[in-house]
């Protein structure tokens, strides 16, 4: 929920900074930005980190190829039933 959070103030300060006119207020969302990023680095870091080893591990690819033949064989038995 606190990287959802987080991802969403992160976009709403690159949309204030497109949006607004004036370039102290860009050049100041952008300290603001580097500033926050540079404030939660190590959580940033981490996150990452832990993506990375879900990831490289064979669990997720198992589970992600054993998703994925789901739905193909979902796919295929309703073609199957739309043809017969």
């Amino acid at each position: 929920m606190e990287s959802i959070l987080a991802i969403i103030v992160v976009i709403l300060i690159l949309v204030f900074i497109s949006k607004v006119g004036s370039m102290i207020w860009r050049v100041l969302g952008i300290v603001i930005l580097g500033a926050l990023i540079w404030m939660f680095r190590d959580e940033i870091l981490s996150q990452i980190n832990s993506w990375f080893n879900m990831i490289e591990s064979g669990n997720f690819w198992d589970s992600f190829k054993e998703w994925m033949m789901s739905i193909w064989n979902g796919l295929v038995q309703w073609f199957g039933g739309l043809a017969s």
